[in-house]
């Protein structure tokens, strides 16, 4: 493939099998989309791999986006995330997007720089009032849904989000803060990096239900309970089910649990769908 413009986004420990086992070796596979005197944006803020993207990728076609825009006056509500970006070549402009946490308003400012920067190429000047249209429209023009996505069902806060792997955990939990859930069902793969992503989840909760996917490369429910019993905590209000329906009963069956997470999985959010009957509302 010989795009017009490559984007390399936030670079996180995941598929490591088949991508290298540190940040760096993970980096350097994704610089294989590099091509020779096409610019690329690297919207990846970790330090740490700054290095690396100096080194591989030509001076003359590098745009680091930590070094071309900022992002600034960040206002949260369960719906949707207002910022502004600041930019000294193209001026301050404020946007919203109808994704919920810090983080998305990276990969909304890498996206708008990505459109700009191509529009301009190709000779067309940006329209605000489009680039915002199409943020708004994300969830319908791209089906992403289910990223820390909150749905009310019967007086009772479901917040349904696909993160995978440890990293995108503990960005979970830092958009979680001041929106803490009375009760985590999480399910994940077996070849993540369990280890951390229990560790991310005993953070989120003081009520956990460990459960597992219909999938054969889920982790037993079991085996996710020992690794938390391993870091030492608590595990008073801790269970375990073998399936996603009979973890939403029992989170919801409770009526302390105003606001439940379920998390882990593309396959544990999937399953839930289907076990609440919500498939039309998430078409």
């Amino acid at each position: 493939i010989h795009p017009e413009l490559s984007v390399i986004t936030q670079i996180g420990m995941d598929h490591m099998q088949y991508l290298g086992n540190t940040l760096q070796k993970i980096a350097l596979e994704k610089i294989g989309i590099v091509k020779p005197a096409i610019d690329v944006i690297v919207s990846d803020n970790n330090k740490s791999l700054k290095r690396i993207f100096k080194k591989y990728i030509d001076k003359d076609f590098l745009y680091y986006l930590n070094d071309i825009v900022k992002v600034s006056n960040i206002e949260q509500s369960k719906i949707k995330t207002k910022f502004t970006l600041n930019s000294s070549k193209t001026g301050n402009y404020s946007y919203f997007i109808p994704l919920f946490g810090d983080f998305q308003t990276r990969n909304a400012a890498a996206a708008i720089y990505a459109c700009e920067k191509y529009l301009l190429v190709m000779g067309i000047k940006p329209d605000r009032k489009k680039i915002q249209n199409g943020l708004s429209n994300v969830l319908v023009n791209s089906g992403y849904r289910c990223r820390l996505e909150l749905v009310k069902i019967n007086n009772k806060e479901i917040i349904f989000d696909i993160s995978h792997n440890a990293d995108g955990l503990k960005q979970t939990r830092k958009a979680l803060k001041n929106l803490k859930p009375d009760a985590v069902l999480f399910g994940i793969m077996e070849d993540k990096n369990i280890n951390e992503a229990v560790k991310e989840i005993s953070k989120l909760s003081r009520k956990i239900i460990f459960t597992k996917a219909d999938y054969k490369r889920a982790a037993e429910p079991l085996s996710l309970l020992n690794k938390f019993r391993n870091l030492k905590l608590n595990t008073q209000n801790i269970s375990i089910t073998n399936n996603v329906a009979d973890a939403i009963k029992k989170a919801i069956d409770d009526n302390k649990n105003e606001r439940i997470l379920i998390t882990g999985s593309f396959f544990i959010a999937g399953e839930a769908i289907k076990v609440l009957k919500m498939q039309n509302y998430f078409k």
